[in-house]
């Protein structure tokens, strides 16, 4: 709570002693109390609110020691800027789903409290209906808080794209592996038999193909090319 005589003993008791905890509005017997919380950064434990008041005599103070609504004024300026830095971090993490996951991270407490910094100014709006000051301030913070909305929207949108698109490769490059599984399989059932042949010719045993010289050098360049067309097989599919 501020520490001012100035404060209204029966606005104050209504506040409580932890005023502070939430952003309202307070109307008493012709008094008005109002609690807004400066920007919140994500993992702030706690809020840092300000107090403003209004007397039958007429004239907004607040817990600054100044008069008027210029902190409200420049607290709404402040949710503006940090809405235009989120919104540029977005713009430069195109592609970036780490990027975006943090853009969403800073984003969260940041709306929460601009969700309800509207709702606020909106009900102190409605029972200053000529406080002019109140009305452009409670558009400067609607229009923050649309702001936010939208680029909460983008955000998703972007994640959910990402996601699609890195799964779209994932299953591409499942798909290639599980051809070249297939292609190695049959290469396996294929010389595993010529393995046990070529083993059965290796013998030292007289078969009368060791006379002609010709035939050594003819099995040779069939398996090469055998060999070779196999190579080619499976590199070409493993690029589709």
């Amino acid at each position: 709570m501020p520490n001012t005589r100035d404060l209204p003993e029966g606005i104050r008791q209504m506040l409580g002693n932890n005023a502070g905890q939430r952003q309202r509005y307070i109307e008493h017997n012709g008094l008005h109390a109002l609690v807004l919380h400066r920007p919140p950064r994500r993992g702030d434990k706690t809020r840092d609110a300000l107090f403003f008041w209004k007397t039958t005599e007429g004239g907004w103070h607040n817990s600054s020691d100044t008069s008027g609504l210029g902190l409200a004024r420049r607290t709404a300026t402040d949710y503006e800027k940090r809405v235009a830095e989120l919104d540029t971090h977005y713009d430069k993490a195109d592609g970036d789903l780490r990027a975006h996951f943090g853009i969403l991270g800073d984003l969260a407490p940041f709306s929460r409290a601009l969700s309800n910094a509207t709702m606020v100014l909106q009900t102190v709006r409605d029972h200053c209906k000529n406080d002019a000051e109140i009305a452009e301030i409670a558009d400067l913070i609607y229009a923050c808080h649309r702001s936010a909305e939208l680029l909460q929207t983008d955000l998703h949108h972007s994640i959910e794209h990402l996601r699609a698109d890195q799964q779209e490769r994932l299953t591409t490059a499942t798909a290639r592996a599980l051809r070249s599984s297939q292609r190695l399989n049959i290469l396996t059932a294929i010389f595993l038999p010529v393995t046990a042949i070529s083993g059965v010719f290796g013998m030292n045993l007289h078969n009368g193909f060791e006379d002609h010289k010709s035939m050594f050098a003819m099995v040779f360049l069939a398996g090469l090319g055998v060999g070779l067309g196999f190579c080619m097989w499976i590199l070409t599919a493993g690029r589709k």
